[in-house]
Protein backbone atom coordinates (compact mmCIF):
# COMPACT_ATOMS: atom_id res chain seq x y z
CA UNK A 1 0.00 0.00 0.00
CA UNK A 2 1.21 3.45 -1.07
CA UNK A 3 1.73 6.48 1.67
CA UNK A 4 -1.01 8.12 -0.26
CA UNK A 5 -3.17 5.38 0.42
CA UNK A 6 -2.17 5.35 3.86
CA UNK A 7 -2.77 8.62 4.54
CA UNK A 8 -6.33 8.20 2.11
CA UNK A 9 -7.38 5.57 4.79
CA UNK A 10 -6.56 7.60 7.66
CA UNK A 11 -8.36 10.38 6.30
CA UNK A 12 -11.72 8.73 5.63
CA UNK A 13 -11.56 7.00 9.30
CA UNK A 14 -11.41 10.75 10.39
CA UNK A 15 -14.51 11.89 8.51
CA UNK A 16 -15.99 8.51 9.83
CA UNK A 17 -15.02 9.07 13.72
CA UNK A 18 -15.93 12.90 13.09
CA UNK A 19 -19.49 12.11 11.84
CA UNK A 20 -20.12 9.52 14.66
CA UNK A 21 -19.39 11.83 17.10
CA UNK A 22 -21.48 14.46 15.85
CA UNK A 23 -24.04 15.93 18.54
CA UNK A 24 -27.35 16.85 18.22
CA UNK A 25 -29.53 19.47 19.87
CA UNK A 26 -32.82 17.81 20.56
CA UNK A 27 -35.87 19.92 19.64
CA UNK A 28 -38.94 18.44 18.77
CA UNK A 29 -41.35 20.77 18.38
CA UNK A 30 -41.73 24.42 16.61
CA UNK A 31 -43.05 27.55 18.04
CA UNK A 32 -46.97 27.86 16.77
CA UNK A 33 -47.51 30.60 14.07
CA UNK A 34 -50.78 31.22 12.57
CA UNK A 35 -52.02 29.59 9.89
CA UNK A 36 -49.70 26.50 10.41
CA UNK A 37 -51.82 23.06 9.60
CA UNK A 38 -50.83 19.63 10.29
CA UNK A 39 -52.89 16.09 10.07
CA UNK A 40 -52.82 14.52 13.45
CA UNK A 41 -53.34 10.75 13.98
CA UNK A 42 -54.17 9.38 17.31
CA UNK A 43 -54.93 5.92 18.46
CA UNK A 44 -55.29 4.60 22.26
CA UNK A 45 -56.10 1.65 23.52
CA UNK A 46 -56.41 0.05 27.38
CA UNK A 47 -57.00 -2.99 29.03
CA UNK A 48 -57.14 -3.22 32.64
CA UNK A 49 -57.47 -5.69 35.12
CA UNK A 50 -58.79 -6.09 38.93
CA UNK A 51 -58.56 -8.96 40.76
CA UNK A 52 -59.71 -10.05 44.37
CA UNK A 53 -57.83 -13.05 45.93
CA UNK A 54 -58.56 -14.72 49.35
CA UNK A 55 -55.54 -16.12 51.25
CA UNK A 56 -55.59 -19.23 49.52
CA UNK A 57 -54.79 -17.34 46.57
CA UNK A 58 -58.60 -18.35 45.34
CA UNK A 59 -60.33 -15.63 43.02
CA UNK A 60 -63.37 -14.01 44.74
CA UNK A 61 -64.17 -11.35 41.95
CA UNK A 62 -62.50 -9.56 39.25
CA UNK A 63 -63.42 -6.82 36.96
CA UNK A 64 -62.31 -5.65 33.46
CA UNK A 65 -62.47 -2.72 31.59
CA UNK A 66 -61.33 -1.79 28.21
CA UNK A 67 -60.82 1.64 26.58
CA UNK A 68 -60.43 2.70 22.78
CA UNK A 69 -59.52 6.10 21.39
CA UNK A 70 -59.16 7.01 17.70
CA UNK A 71 -58.90 10.68 15.83
CA UNK A 72 -57.67 11.50 12.38
CA UNK A 73 -58.08 15.37 12.24
CA UNK A 74 -56.43 18.63 10.88
CA UNK A 75 -55.06 21.05 13.48
CA UNK A 76 -54.88 24.58 11.79
CA UNK A 77 -53.28 27.72 14.44
CA UNK A 78 -55.84 30.31 14.58
CA UNK A 79 -54.15 32.79 17.06
CA UNK A 80 -51.29 32.39 18.97
CA UNK A 81 -49.73 34.12 22.20
CA UNK A 82 -45.74 33.88 22.58
CA UNK A 83 -45.90 31.31 20.18
CA UNK A 84 -47.93 29.09 21.61
CA UNK A 85 -51.74 28.55 20.09
CA UNK A 86 -54.08 30.17 21.61
CA UNK A 87 -57.11 29.14 19.12
CA UNK A 88 -57.32 26.27 16.57
CA UNK A 89 -59.83 24.35 14.18
CA UNK A 90 -59.66 20.78 14.24
CA UNK A 91 -61.51 19.63 11.35
CA UNK A 92 -62.21 15.52 12.18
CA UNK A 93 -61.77 13.08 9.65
CA UNK A 94 -62.71 10.52 12.19
CA UNK A 95 -63.57 10.02 15.86
CA UNK A 96 -63.39 7.10 18.05
CA UNK A 97 -64.48 6.60 21.70
CA UNK A 98 -65.20 3.23 23.11
CA UNK A 99 -65.37 1.59 26.41
CA UNK A 100 -66.01 -2.13 26.77
CA UNK A 101 -66.31 -2.53 23.01
CA UNK A 102 -69.68 0.45 23.36
CA UNK A 103 -68.98 3.08 21.04
CA UNK A 104 -70.16 6.99 22.27
CA UNK A 105 -71.58 9.21 20.41
CA UNK A 106 -68.72 11.88 19.76
CA UNK A 107 -70.30 12.47 16.19
CA UNK A 108 -67.39 14.58 14.90
CA UNK A 109 -66.69 12.84 11.64
CA UNK A 110 -67.19 15.50 9.12
CA UNK A 111 -67.22 18.31 11.18
CA UNK A 112 -64.50 21.21 12.72
CA UNK A 113 -64.16 22.55 15.98
CA UNK A 114 -63.15 25.28 16.83
CA UNK A 115 -60.95 25.56 20.11
CA UNK A 116 -60.35 29.20 21.98
CA UNK A 117 -58.70 29.70 24.90
CA UNK A 118 -60.69 32.41 27.18
CA UNK A 119 -59.38 33.58 30.53
CA UNK A 120 -57.62 30.71 30.92
CA UNK A 121 -59.96 27.80 29.77
CA UNK A 122 -60.30 25.83 27.04
CA UNK A 123 -64.14 26.72 25.24
CA UNK A 124 -64.94 23.97 22.13
CA UNK A 125 -67.45 25.21 19.38
CA UNK A 126 -68.59 23.59 16.06
CA UNK A 127 -67.61 25.91 12.98
CA UNK A 128 -71.17 26.80 11.79
CA UNK A 129 -73.11 26.71 14.88
CA UNK A 130 -74.83 23.30 16.46
CA UNK A 131 -74.21 21.81 19.92
CA UNK A 132 -70.66 19.60 20.79
CA UNK A 133 -72.11 16.13 22.44
CA UNK A 134 -71.36 15.44 26.14
CA UNK A 135 -68.82 12.66 24.79
CA UNK A 136 -67.11 15.58 22.57
CA UNK A 137 -67.18 17.83 25.25
CA UNK A 138 -65.38 14.95 27.20
CA UNK A 139 -62.65 13.76 25.15
CA UNK A 140 -61.56 17.52 24.19
CA UNK A 141 -61.07 18.75 27.81
CA UNK A 142 -59.16 15.42 28.26
CA UNK A 143 -56.71 16.54 25.47
CA UNK A 144 -56.50 19.94 26.20
CA UNK A 145 -55.71 19.17 30.00
CA UNK A 146 -52.33 19.47 29.50
CA UNK A 147 -51.92 21.88 26.33
CA UNK A 148 -50.25 24.91 27.59
CA UNK A 149 -47.54 22.95 29.16
CA UNK A 150 -46.99 20.19 26.45
CA UNK A 151 -44.09 21.70 25.25
CA UNK A 152 -42.30 21.98 29.04
CA UNK A 153 -43.81 18.63 29.44
CA UNK A 154 -41.65 17.16 26.23
CA UNK A 155 -38.75 18.74 27.57
CA UNK A 156 -38.90 16.73 30.52
CA UNK A 157 -38.00 13.86 28.89
CA UNK A 158 -35.14 14.87 25.72
CA UNK A 159 -31.34 15.94 26.92
CA UNK A 160 -30.39 18.88 28.42
CA UNK A 161 -27.50 18.78 26.26
CA UNK A 162 -26.94 17.70 23.03
CA UNK A 163 -25.90 14.07 22.50
CA UNK A 164 -24.62 12.17 19.38
CA UNK A 165 -26.02 8.83 18.38
CA UNK A 166 -25.61 5.98 20.84
CA UNK A 167 -25.56 8.63 24.00
CA UNK A 168 -28.12 7.85 26.97
CA UNK A 169 -29.35 10.81 29.21
CA UNK A 170 -31.71 10.34 32.19
CA UNK A 171 -35.27 12.11 32.74
CA UNK A 172 -36.59 14.44 34.80
CA UNK A 173 -39.09 11.49 36.70
CA UNK A 174 -39.88 13.53 39.76
CA UNK A 175 -41.21 16.95 37.37
CA UNK A 176 -42.42 14.70 35.23
CA UNK A 177 -44.77 13.09 37.48
CA UNK A 178 -45.67 16.06 39.15
CA UNK A 179 -47.20 17.82 35.80
CA UNK A 180 -49.24 14.87 33.82
CA UNK A 181 -50.52 13.48 37.40
CA UNK A 182 -52.95 15.02 40.07
CA UNK A 183 -51.23 15.08 43.77
CA UNK A 184 -52.99 12.42 45.41
CA UNK A 185 -51.94 10.32 41.97
CA UNK A 186 -47.76 11.74 42.10
CA UNK A 187 -47.48 10.73 45.86
CA UNK A 188 -48.45 6.94 45.03
CA UNK A 189 -45.57 6.73 43.43
CA UNK A 190 -41.61 6.19 44.66
CA UNK A 191 -39.95 8.68 42.37
CA UNK A 192 -37.56 8.80 44.32
CA UNK A 193 -36.49 5.41 43.21
CA UNK A 194 -37.68 5.91 39.74
CA UNK A 195 -35.15 4.55 36.75
CA UNK A 196 -35.29 6.43 33.38
CA UNK A 197 -33.06 6.41 30.38
CA UNK A 198 -33.09 8.17 27.10
CA UNK A 199 -30.98 6.99 23.91
CA UNK A 200 -30.54 8.34 20.18
CA UNK A 201 -30.66 5.32 18.27
CA UNK A 202 -30.23 6.84 14.74
CA UNK A 203 -29.88 10.08 12.63
CA UNK A 204 -31.19 10.58 8.82
CA UNK A 205 -32.06 12.99 6.50
CA UNK A 206 -35.85 13.26 5.71
CA UNK A 207 -37.70 15.59 2.98
CA UNK A 208 -34.89 18.27 3.72
CA UNK A 209 -35.27 18.17 7.81
CA UNK A 210 -33.10 15.82 10.36
CA UNK A 211 -34.80 13.08 11.75
CA UNK A 212 -34.09 10.68 15.10
CA UNK A 213 -35.29 7.60 16.23
CA UNK A 214 -34.88 8.35 20.28
CA UNK A 215 -36.05 5.42 22.80
CA UNK A 216 -37.23 6.21 26.31
CA UNK A 217 -38.08 4.09 29.00
CA UNK A 218 -39.58 5.07 32.83
CA UNK A 219 -39.78 2.40 35.38
CA UNK A 220 -40.93 3.44 39.08
CA UNK A 221 -42.19 1.40 41.72
CA UNK A 222 -45.87 2.53 42.92
CA UNK A 223 -46.11 2.97 46.57
CA UNK A 224 -50.36 2.66 46.79
CA UNK A 225 -53.42 1.65 44.42
CA UNK A 226 -56.94 3.54 44.53
CA UNK A 227 -58.57 6.80 44.72
CA UNK A 228 -57.18 9.69 46.80
CA UNK A 229 -58.58 9.36 50.31
CA UNK A 230 -58.98 5.41 50.13
CA UNK A 231 -55.39 4.51 49.15
CA UNK A 232 -54.28 0.82 49.40
CA UNK A 233 -50.15 0.24 50.02
CA UNK A 234 -49.05 -1.50 46.99
CA UNK A 235 -46.89 -4.34 48.28
CA UNK A 236 -42.86 -4.26 47.09
CA UNK A 237 -41.76 -4.82 43.44
CA UNK A 238 -45.29 -3.22 42.30
CA UNK A 239 -44.17 -0.64 39.53
CA UNK A 240 -45.14 0.72 36.22
CA UNK A 241 -42.71 0.89 33.13
CA UNK A 242 -43.38 3.36 30.41
CA UNK A 243 -41.64 2.68 26.96
CA UNK A 244 -41.82 5.76 23.92
CA UNK A 245 -40.11 5.01 20.50
CA UNK A 246 -40.12 8.49 19.07
CA UNK A 247 -39.08 8.68 15.09
CA UNK A 248 -39.36 12.54 14.55
CA UNK A 249 -37.86 15.62 13.18
CA UNK A 250 -35.28 16.71 15.50
CA UNK A 251 -34.19 19.94 14.30
CA UNK A 252 -36.66 22.20 15.10
CA UNK A 253 -37.73 23.06 11.54
CA UNK A 254 -41.43 21.07 12.23
CA UNK A 255 -43.43 19.35 14.22
CA UNK A 256 -43.87 16.19 12.42
CA UNK A 257 -43.11 12.48 13.00
CA UNK A 258 -44.36 9.65 15.10
CA UNK A 259 -44.54 8.67 18.38
CA UNK A 260 -45.25 5.04 19.62
CA UNK A 261 -45.93 4.11 23.57
CA UNK A 262 -46.37 1.18 25.83
CA UNK A 263 -47.14 1.55 29.54
CA UNK A 264 -47.58 -1.52 31.62
CA UNK A 265 -48.72 -1.60 35.29
CA UNK A 266 -48.62 -4.64 37.52
CA UNK A 267 -49.66 -3.88 41.37
CA UNK A 268 -50.46 -5.95 44.00
CA UNK A 269 -52.24 -4.76 47.55
CA UNK A 270 -53.93 -6.54 50.77
CA UNK A 271 -56.73 -5.46 52.43
CA UNK A 272 -58.72 -6.44 55.47
CA UNK A 273 -62.36 -7.91 54.31
CA UNK A 274 -63.80 -9.32 57.61
CA UNK A 275 -61.91 -11.37 59.20
CA UNK A 276 -59.67 -12.38 56.19
CA UNK A 277 -56.86 -10.62 54.21
CA UNK A 278 -57.62 -10.32 50.56
CA UNK A 279 -55.08 -9.22 48.20
CA UNK A 280 -55.93 -6.95 45.29
CA UNK A 281 -54.06 -7.36 41.93
CA UNK A 282 -54.03 -4.99 39.46
CA UNK A 283 -52.72 -4.77 35.76
CA UNK A 284 -53.00 -2.68 32.97
CA UNK A 285 -51.49 -2.08 29.38
CA UNK A 286 -51.67 0.62 27.23
CA UNK A 287 -50.52 1.15 23.70
CA UNK A 288 -50.80 4.29 21.95
CA UNK A 289 -49.42 5.64 18.93
CA UNK A 290 -49.25 9.59 17.72
CA UNK A 291 -48.48 10.74 14.28
CA UNK A 292 -48.35 14.55 13.08
CA UNK A 293 -48.14 15.24 9.16
CA UNK A 294 -47.46 18.29 7.39
CA UNK A 295 -50.38 19.92 5.60
CA UNK A 296 -50.16 22.29 2.79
Amino acid sequence: MSIRSVFGCLFLLAIGTANAAEKYDLKTSTPDEVGQKRRIVKSESMRATNVLLDENEKEIESDKKTTENVSDYVETVLAERNKKMTKSSRKYAKAVKKSDDEAQELELDGKTVICDKQNGMYEFSLEGGGKLSNAAIDLLQDEFKNKDDEDEIEKLFLPTNAVAVGETWKCDVKQIAKRLLKDAESDSLDVAKATSSGTLRKVYAKDGNTFGVIDITLEIPVLAIGEAGDMVKADAGSKMTMKFVLDVCIDGKATIGTMTATIDAKITGKIKLGDQTVTIKTTAHIEAKETHEPVK
